[in-house]
């Protein structure tokens, strides 16, 4: 079942957050006039160059749902969508040694972490259990915290349990709140598993995809959920599957053969320019 969210609360404060940071960053970006797109003007200096990411999946008996045929006749569809590719693209209307903005989707699945950072939900009340081995974290004085127990202990080379980080932290109470309906949420300092992914440490800890770009050098936003216009790579999507549909011929091999011409189909510089400009058009819009 489709749900429209582009009016949910979170939906909408997330989508002037998105908007506000593009507004900060496409006066650096390079800009196309001219009626094919064909001259770039360039900022001054700093410039930033627009990398879009999105995936789509190409199925062997997706071909054009109207045709034409002699009265009283009607074509024999394969049954389902049949085997299919998925393929994930990035795309940028100039390829340039500069500063990049990579921008993806709102999915899940963009928001995993390191198998050793810092993120409360993978901590066990006590020394037992699968736990991973987590990287330091950091006391409130900015003195570094080591996640796993001393040489003298024990359980030496352990990770080190909720209670533990926050007994050295001078912060535990109880795990658990005793009233599930309190304001734990609220306050962030109820019970440990509300106050620990509260410590600066821990909120400051970024996903794997936001870790990998930042330290090379680039930067990283994720569009707003409900809001497909503003990624330019949806139009291209949208080119590349209708010259799929037109020339399938509902076979796996046909398939393999049609989804590299698909692609090849819409790779001229001007339509990239186009269909990016289009797109920051609707972001325009949506400031309004």
């Amino acid at each position: 079942m489709y749900v429209d969210g582009h009016e949910r609360t979170d939906v909408v404060a997330y989508r002037t957050q998105f908007l506000e940071r593009m507004k900060i960053y496409e006066p650096f970006m390079p800009q196309f006039v001219g009626p094919e797109m064909e001259s770039e003007i360039w900022p001054a200096r700093d410039a930033i160059i627009l990398v879009t990411h999105d995936e789509s999946t190409f199925a062997a008996h997706v071909g054009q749902k109207k045709l034409w045929f002699p009265d009283g006749e009607q074509p024999l569809r394969k049954k389902g969508a049949g085997r299919s590719i998925h393929v994930s693209e990035f795309l940028t209307d100039v390829v340039t040694q500069c500063k990049d903005l990579f921008a993806f989707d709102n999915a899940s699945s963009h928001a995993a972490f390191a198998e050793d950072a810092i993120v409360s939900q993978r901590m066990n009340l006590g020394p037992v259990g699968k736990q991973p081995v987590m990287w330091n974290g950091m006391f409130g004085d900015g003195k570094s915290q080591s996640m796993v127990l001393p040489a003298y202990h024990p359980l030496a080379g352990q990770p080190k349990s909720i209670k533990t980080v926050l007994q050295e932290r001078n912060l535990w109470i109880r795990l658990d709140c005793r009233d599930l309906f309190g304001d734990s949420g609220a306050t962030g300092s109820c019970c440990g598993r509300s106050i620990i992914p509260n410590q600066p440490d821990f909120k400051a800890q970024k996903d794997l995809l936001e870790e990998t770009i930042t330290v090379a050098g680039h930067l990283i936003i994720c569009y707003p959920k409900f809001h497909c216009e503003f990624n330019f790579l949806e139009s291209f999507w949208e080119e590349a599957q209708r010259y799929a549909r037109k020339n399938c011929d509902y076979t796996w091999k046909g398939l393999v053969a049609t989804v590299s011409k698909a692609l090849a189909s819409v790779s001229l510089a001007q339509s990239f320019a186009m269909l990016a400009s289009a797109s920051f058009i609707w972001m325009c819009i949506g400031k309004i």
